[in-house]
């Protein structure tokens, strides 16, 4: 499993327009190739800055996938809600625990709420 990690800071104000982006373009477009999972949130201290983490079977999709002029266009998309560039960290993803994040688990309510 190969991916990356993305920080950025999100100019105030437009995160809610940025969810609603992100779900545009996952259900716009088609899967790439190797494609795995998308996660994102917010951090806690910082409600701004945003955290994504992208998973694909190996690297080579990745790879691949970042030279797609639909993914260049989705970055560009992207760009328009940040304050500036995002910060990436490549990643080999050498272990997995637990179940994956779903939508059910992300509407049930939280224990703490």
């Amino acid at each position: 499993m190969f991916g990356t990690i993305m920080r950025a800071r999100v100019k105030s104000g437009q995160m809610e327009a940025l969810e609603r982006l992100f779900e545009e373009q996952r259900a716009g477009t088609e899967r790439p190739p190797g494609f795995h999972s998308f996660e994102f949130g917010q951090e806690d201290k910082d409600p701004d800055r945003l955290v994504a983490v992208i998973h694909f079977v190996d690297k080579e999709s990745y790879v691949a996938n970042v030279k797609r002029p639909e993914t260049d266009a989705d970055y560009q998309q992207l760009l328009g809600f940040l304050e500036g560039e995002p910060e990436w960290i490549d990643v080999h993803y050498a272990r997995y625990y637990g179940d994956p994040v779903s939508e059910e688990v992300l509407a049930a309510p939280a224990a703490n709420d």
